[in-house]
């Protein structure tokens, strides 16, 4: 994801984090670290951007690390709650203790997450490779296998522990890797950088209900090219529309229509969020009427490029799945 876009999902996303607690667990083997690879200058960006109160919690020499952090940028008021709402936490212990304290810390306060900085970049699969987002019941499979141990596992356990006893998100990032803005892409952007093990859906597509009609009009009437974004049109037919929703907000909406005699799904209408990634939404708009196109036995699935974004066309990712024109060219289809 490049900064223009970094920047635009940041103003999205930053009135959710206002006021939210977050715990970030930093391993003690990292913590130099942070000052080098941009992840101070994270945590200190997404304190002041979002208003949220961030507890930094670890063993030494995350206290010598702080103190640098200050000095680098001249932090009068300290790190305090006063001040950028950054409050070191220092536990004595081992790093293995201070990630249980970190999590009843989580626990006792409230915390809407916990992130643990790490040596690691998350969780593997059997195969290598990163996952980047986890339901509960997926981490527990994952902590079942031998797939992970050691200190990974026992953090992934306490992890899934969070989520049980109302930690609405636990990230795993690394602390080694240099990544410009790490932290940031990994609250937010949808795919992050790390793994995320969440206690609810983060994101999905699903069909839409009365409840999302506003919503619904709301993103199709960002664009003129819509002529139809009204409430009688889109409450007649709201059976045919699905919507894109992260974190439970809506981003995206398509209507699918099925056609039995021609064994085929046609999407009618595609839109999303304005400010949004619009190539990622799209992408995994298409990918979700791939998936129920395959469930209503379909032979094929068209999209009316005259009634999507013509931008649509344009990402490889498009051509990846599938989508080829046919000689009517505002026709691309797919056989399935």
């Amino acid at each position: 994801m490049n900064t223009s876009r970094l920047i635009r999902n940041v103003l999205l996303y930053a009135k959710h984090f206002d006021g939210q607690k977050v715990v970030i667990k930093i391993d003690h083997n990292v913590c130099e670290n942070i000052l080098k690879n941009g992840l101070a200058k994270d945590i200190i960006l997404i304190a002041e951007t979002t208003n949220m109160l961030i507890y930094l919690a670890g063993i030494e020499p995350l206290g010598s690390v702080i103190d640098d952090m200050s000095l680098l940028y001249d932090f009068s008021a300290g790190f305090t709650e006063m001040g950028h709402g950054i409050i070191p936490i220092l536990i004595k212990g081992a790093d293995e203790d201070a990630d249980v304290r970190a999590y009843e810390l989580a626990i006792k306060i409230g915390a809407d997450k916990l992130i643990f900085i790490t040596t690691s970049d998350g969780i593997y699969n059997n195969e290598q490779a990163l996952l980047h987002q986890l339901d509960i019941a997926s981490a527990k499979n994952i902590a079942d296998t031998s797939v992970i141990k050691g200190f990974m596992k026992h953090k992934l356990l306490l992890a899934i522990k969070a989520c049980e006893e109302g930690i609405k998100r636990v990230h795993f990032i690394s602390g080694h890797r240099h990544r410009e803005n790490s932290l940031i892409k990994e609250l937010f952007s949808t795919e992050g950088v790390g793994t995320m093990i969440s206690a609810n859906i983060y994101q999905n597509c699903r069909k839409a209900n009365n409840d999302d009609i506003a919503e619904i009009i709301r993103i199709l009437a960002q664009d003129s090219f819509y002529h139809r974004a009204d409430i009688k049109y889109i409450s007649t037919n709201i059976n045919e529309f699905y919507v894109y929703a992260i974190d439970s907000d809506i981003h995206g909406c398509m209507k699918l229509v099925h056609s039995v005699e021609t064994e085929t799904l046609i999407i009618q209408t595609m839109a999303v969020q304005g400010i949004l990634d619009d190539y990622d939404t799209t992408i995994k708009m298409a990918e979700a009427a791939i998936s129920e196109a395959k469930n209503l036995c379909c032979k094929q699935l068209s999209v009316d490029i005259k009634q999507c974004p013509t931008w649509m066309i344009m990402d490889p990712a498009f051509y990846r799945l599938g989508f080829e024109q046919t000689p009517d060219t505002k026709i691309w289809s797919i056989n399935l």
